[in-house]
């Protein structure tokens, strides 16, 4: 039913199709007569001419000279245009098409035009040309032109399916053949008429589908008699279908090129509609070559591109079927027609006139080589696959039809028929395919014992087939990469597919490949415009440089691959000198690496080192491997615009003598049984001497230049790491033991050494390029401080350093050791302020920097890490004469501290260079500040640790309390310290040199007056009171009371004294504070007096009782009576001055304190 409905739809669309086609002939037949009459009125025999008139015609006047400007169809055009065609000239809208104005009645009359067309011709070049038809407007043409031709076409195809299949099954087998028969000779006489009749002249394409759907149904009938009824065998059948085959081929003549493309893909459908299993393989392949051969034969005859498409479709169906059914020779020879058909389509050019259609022969004859060729040639790839589970694994054919491709691939090229990126395809499918086959082989058995010769084969072939290519000058580094890389990984592939990887037939492939790449990068150079920088000479090039290390790889022993390496450095070397080829040298510096790579093997160092290969042999080696780099370095300093290559290759030689070196040194350590921290320290000099060595002048190139400063880095850097950090003495992974005397030790090498060499680098290269300069100058200090700490540590501990922990003496030398390297840049960049060279002022610059680097140091060290108070220590050493050497540390830190600050005054920084700017001068005055704060903690913390040391030696630190007056006096060495300061300082002011300094000194003891003063009455009258203290005194004998009341008077004298510091914080309240505190301590000395004389030793009793009781109130009346009558005696008011009594007025303090201020200030 769905049948007849598709039917009836497509007969009612054909019935519209008709009556719009009879619409089109009625105007059609109306135009035609209306132009044919105006012709015949215009061509109308000439009238009698009537009598002449007095007034002449208009024609017989002479016209005025043409000054106008020429038509543009007049004007020659330039050679290289073409002449534009009439019908491309847009027309204007047509006015006429609804009314037509009849043809005038009189004989010999001239046709005019409508008035609108008139018009429009009047107007000329006015009229707005047509834009191009829009995509709707396109397939509407085609719908109308084409579209309903085909689409009755299939209908009549349907019916013929309908009827051969379902609308005669009924009949008897011989009715049905008839019927068939008869449907198709009434569909080819319908074609016949059609095409003879007028109707079909615009339309050709309806005849040709009634034609198709005629032989269709002969088709059908041969298929019934053959497939359902077998009234025929599988020989007749065929010969039938090939005949209905070569029907329709000569129907083609008539209907063009739809015949032809129903005739091949009928041809091609023959087998699979006789049951291609019951066809012999050799006659069903056969069978497909000729029809294919027949389709590209008419394809190029009559240039249709569609024949050639349906016939290179229908050679990949039959691949697919051939793969299906394991037929690999069908499927290769498939592909092989395949891409032999595209490319002898190729040699049928297009005409010279324009084609119409979709896919004109133009195009076809550009795009089906390549597209053929590309997809066959990843097609075979399957066929590879399916060649690897056979028992044999042969590779002859797809290895025949791959290298085919490829040559086919190159005849395109060449030809310019097809893109360089075919030839890359193909090689690249080749190469694919023989990996997939190695990969899939591995599974099934040994390879087949044609594969070693042909993937030789296939290499060669694709070598020859990129040189004969001749690409265009875009493509010449394409082809020469699929060339060069496809050659060398086949040959590749052939080393690797051998068993021993040392035996000739691995290594010989590969040297002889190498020579034939480096022939073929010479050829490719003779097309080359630059051959220097030309990429695929370079590819070429390349690829042979590669096949030779591989070669070497193969062909010598491990011990014996650094001098064959070397030598062919020289080798690459040479060739970059003679033709000058870039990659070349990149080639040796690949080489020269290998060399000293295998020169650092175990296969060779390990083997000498345990005697299996003589030392003198190990070294005759790396002595032939030196020479021979450094004879490749002279070769190729001859090479045009390669300076650097000379200094690479010669530093690659300077590396092979280090390893020597090594060996020789490695030999010695197990002959004299050296130790490893000093073995390791020894490699770290070598390096940093033959840095020395090739350190380059300022005016070579970059590696001649820098090769000897990667050296020294590698040097220090070895230096840091093995001796720094693995086998540190101290803090190493695995601790190495120091051997030797003090300072003559291996830490003398492993550090010493290093730091000297530094500084030696950076004097040679500090004026020149300041930057290195300054990283050995950073490189220097840095191992000198270590070696600096290391030596103090082994003076504390011997030659294990690992095992004991820092004392507090020890903690104090490392402080003293960051303070002394801050004062010796302080005093150098003292020294030369002035001088202007680069390292001095670098000096100048790092100085401030310094001094706060190392006060932060020294006060982490000696005031948290290490105090001999409240620092971490050890109790086994932390003896008395220890601890007091590190107390008198902070005073010498104090001493250094003072030598900083007069270094960093600010009066010196006016001096400096004018490069220097203000930010040296802010960076000065941080640094002298930090060392007047300096000067003021190590200060503070010397005194306490002094009075604890002299109470407790060297149990400072057991959390022993306090004892005797201790507590009195450090409640009082705050204030006695910050008052003996100022008076210090106040002295010292008068000095221009250090008044900077002072200033700074003297704004933190004005600062710290209070702190002091607070912690003074805190301590003395509260914490450490003897009768109701936290932590009381001790006063048992008279001695230790006269002690007692001493310091609390020296409190209240110091306490008085404190006004005298007139730069203090709220200096108006300080006179009447410390006037307060100087009365409280009288009046505590007064209390524990009288307390000490009633209990003597024993104050801390809570009784109070008797006469005790009634002393303190009459002891404080008398106390209070000569305070008030003192206080009243001092703080006496003066009279007030007596009006206009102007001599007698005094300037303020304030006034008096701002005035001091200028004067001091600098």
């Amino acid at each position: 039913m769905i049948v007849w409905l598709v039917i009836f739809g497509l007969a009612t669309l054909v019935w519209m199709q008709s009556q719009h086609i009879g619409a089109l002939r009625r105007r059609l037949t109306e135009l035609e007569r209306h132009f044919g009459v105006a012709d015949d009125v215009v061509a109308a025999p000439e009238t009698p001419r009537e009598a002449p008139m007095t007034e002449p015609l208009l024609l017989d006047t002479p016209l005025p000279p043409d000054d106008r400007e020429p038509l543009l169809l007049d004007t020659p055009l330039p050679p290289d245009e073409q002449e534009p065609l009439l019908l491309d000239t847009p027309l204007p809208e047509a006015s006429n098409d609804d009314e037509i104005e009849p043809v005038p009645a009189l004989t010999g009359a001239v046709h005019r035009l409508p008035e609108p067309a008139q018009a429009a011709a009047a107007q000329g070049p006015e009229i707005a040309a047509r834009t191009s038809p829009t995509r709707m407007q396109r397939l509407e043409r085609w719908i109308t032109e084409k579209g309903w031709a085909w689409i009755g076409g299939g209908a009549g195809a349907l019916v013929t399916a309908y009827v051969v299949g379902i609308g005669i099954a009924q009949l008897a087998p011989t009715a049905q053949l008839i019927c068939v028969i008869a449907l198709g000779a009434a569909l080819l006489g319908a074609s016949e008429w059609t095409r003879r009749t007028a109707i079909a002249r615009p339309r050709p394409i309806v005849a040709a589908c009634l034609a198709g759907a005629g032989v269709l149904a002969l088709y059908g009938a041969v298929w019934l008699a053959h497939g359902v009824h077998g009234m025929i065998g599988i020989a007749t059948a065929t010969t039938l279908l090939v005949l209905c085959a070569g029907g329709l081929i000569g129907l083609s003549i008539l209907h063009g090129q739809v015949m032809s493309v129903l005739a091949v893909a009928a041809a091609l459908l023959a087998p699979a509609l006789t049951h291609p299993g019951l066809w012999p393989t050799a006659g069903l392949t056969l069978f497909i070559c000729a029809v294919s051969a027949g389709g590209f034969s008419i394809a190029a005859l009559r240039r249709w591109s569609w024949v050639a498409v349906v016939t290179v479709a229908g050679l990949y169906c039959w691949f697919g079927s051939a793969i299906a059914d394991d037929q690999i020779r069908r499927a290769w020879v498939a592909l092989s027609f395949a891409s032999l058909g595209c490319v002898f389509l190729a040699l049928r050019p297009a005409r010279d006139v324009e084609e119409r259609g979709f896919f004109s022969w133009r195009r076809a004859h550009l795009a089906l080589p390549a597209v053929a060729t590309s997809i066959s040639s990843v097609l075979l790839i399957w066929v590879w696959l399916a060649t690897s589970p056979a028992p044999t694994g042969l590779v002859a054919g797809p290895a025949w039809v791959g290298s085919m491709f490829v040559a086919l691939a190159a005849a395109t090229v060449r030809l310019r028929v097809a893109a360089p990126a075919t030839l890359a395809i193909a090689v690249a499918a080749l190469v694919v395919g023989f990996m997939a086959y190695l990969r899939s082989r591995f599974f099934f058995g040994p390879l087949g014992a044609d594969f070693y010769p042909f993937v030789l084969f296939a290499a060669l072939v694709v070598a020859a087939s990129a040189l004969l290519a001749r690409p265009n000058r875009h493509g010449r580094t394409m082809v020469a990469i699929a060339g060069a890389g496809g050659s060398a990984l086949l040959i590749v592939l052939a080393a690797f597919s051998r068993e021993a990887w040392h035996s000739p037939q691995a290594w010989a492939p590969l040297l002889i490949g190498a020579p034939l790449l480096f022939a073929a990068a010479w050829r490719a150079e003779q097309y080359a415009k630059d051959a220097e920088k030309d990429r695929a000479v370079g590819v070429w090039a390349g690829a042979g440089a590669v096949l030779l290390l591989l070669g070497i790889e193969s062909a010598f022993p491990a011990e014996a691959r650094t001098t064959a390496h070397a030598g062919a450095t020289l080798l690459l070397a040479s060739g970059l000198a003679w033709r000058n080829w870039r990659v070349l040298g990149y080639a040796a510096l690949g080489a020269a690496l290998l060399a000293i790579g295998y020169a650092l093997s175990p296969a060779l160092l390990n083997a000498a080192i345990a005697d299996a290969i003589p030392i003198w042999g190990a070294l005759t080696i790396l002595a032939t491997t030196v020479i021979l780099l450094m004879a490749a370095g002279a070769v190729a300093d001859r090479a045009q615009n390669r300076p650097m290559m000379h200094a690479m290759l010669t530093g690659a030689g300077v590396i092979v003598v280090l390893i020597g070196a090594f060996l020789v040194l490695r030999w010695i350590a197990a002959s004299v049984q050296l130790d490893r921290f000093a073995e390791e320290a020894l490699r770290a000099l070598l390096l940093l001497g033959a840095g020395h060595a090739l350190m380059g002048r300022p005016a070579q190139e970059p590696v001649g230049r820098w090769r000897g400063h990667v050296l020294m880095g590698l040097g220090f850097a070895y230096a840091l790491v093995m001796a720094g950090l693995v086998l540190n003495p101290w803090w190493g992974q695995t601790p190495a033991r120091v051997l030797g005397p003090p300072i003559f030790d291996t830490l003398l090498l492993a550090f010493a050494a290093p730091a000297v060499l530094a500084g030696f680098a950076g004097y040679r290269v500090y004026a020149q390029e300041q930057h290195a300069g300054r990283v050995y100058v950073a490189v220097m200090a840095a191992f000198g401080l270590i070696w600096g700490a290391m030596e103090t540590r082994r003076l504390f501990h011997g030659a294990s350093l690992e095992a004991t922990p820092v004392g507090v003496l020890e903690g104090a030398c490392y402080a003293l050791i960051a303070l002394v390297a801050a004062l010796w840049i302080a005093l150098y960049a003292r020294a030369h302020a002035r001088v202007r060279r680069p390292f001095p002022q670098d000096v100048v610059l790092v100085n401030p920097t310094a001094t706060i680097a190392a006060i932060v140091v020294a006060g982490l060290i000696m005031l948290i890490v290490r105090h001999p108070w409240w620092g971490g220590q050890a109790e086994s050493e932390s003896m008395a004469l220890g601890v007091g050497l590190a107390v008198l540390a902070q005073a010498a830190a104090v001493a250094m501290a003072l030598t900083l600050g007069w270094l960093h005054n600010t009066t010196q920084t006016t001096a400096l260079p004018f490069a220097l700017m203000r930010e040296p001068a802010r960076a000065e005055d941080s640094a002298r500040f930090a060392a007047a704060a300096g000067v003021a903690l190590f200060g503070w913390s010397f005194g306490h640790g002094a009075i604890r040391w002299f109470y407790h030696q060297g149990a400072m630190d057991d959390g022993n309390l306090l004892s005797g007056l201790e507590g009195y006096a450090h409640a009082i060495w705050p204030l006695v310290f910050v008052l003996a300061a100022w008076e210090a300082t106040e002295r010292a002011s008068a000095h221009e040199s250090i008044r900077a300094f002072v200033s700074d000194l003297q704004a933190i003891w004005a600062s710290a007056i209070w702190a002091a003063l607070g912690f003074a009455a805190l301590g003395l009258c509260v914490l450490f009171n003897p009768w109701w203290g936290l932590a009381p005194v001790e006063m048992p004998t008279g001695f230790s009371l006269v002690l007692g009341m001493a310091l609390l008077v020296v409190g209240a004298v110091a306490s008085f004294a404190a006004r005298r510091i007139d730069q203090a914080r709220w200096a108006e309240a300080l006179p009447r504070a410390t006037t307060i505190l100087c009365i409280v301590y009288l009046f505590v000395a007064l209390t524990i007096l009288v307390r000490w004389i009633f209990h003597r030793g024993d104050m801390t009793a809570p009784s109070v009782i008797g006469v005790e009781l009634w002393t303190y109130p009459a002891v404080w009346a008398l106390f209070g009576a000569f305070t008030v009558a003192w206080f009243s005696r001092t703080f006496r008011p003066e009279p007030p001055q007596a009006p206009g009594d102007l001599l007698q007025i005094k300037p303020s303090g304030r006034r008096e304190r701002r005035h001091g201020r200028r004067q001091r200030t600098p």
